[in-house]
């Protein structure tokens, strides 16, 4: 019954991921890392679900988190750069918004029962 309920939520949680282009019509940079941030943790979230569950396997979790990672990284690389230089965080968002699109498509490819 137990895995029954987390793959219900994993399902419905995947599907409720929200598209980057909805963090792109956010109007300001800060608003935009901060619901990236929202939406990387819940990429952990749901990993962590679906390897506790068994619908993904724990070599898959492990690949996941380690990109979930390398994009929360590239988020916070592009708020360190806007400091400096506006024009150089803003084309980092734009990468870092598209690497967490990549990653969500790989999540949700994984968990399809």
């Amino acid at each position: 019954m137990r895995h029954v309920i987390i793959g219900f939520l994993l399902t419905t949680v995947i599907l409720l991921l929200s598209s980057c282009e909805s963090l792109l019509q956010l109007d300001t940079f800060n608003k935009q890392y901060a619901a990236s941030m929202t939406a990387v943790q819940a990429v952990y979230t749901l990993t962590a679900a679906g390897v506790e569950s068994g619908r993904i396997s724990k070599e898959d979790g492990r690949v996941l988190l380690g990109r979930a990672d390398a994009v929360r990284d590239l988020f916070d690389t592009a708020r360190t750069l806007r400091r400096t230089n506006p024009e150089e965080g803003a084309a980092g968002m734009q990468l870092a918004l598209a690497a967490l699109e990549t990653l969500q498509t790989e999540l949700k490819r994984v968990a399809q029962p």
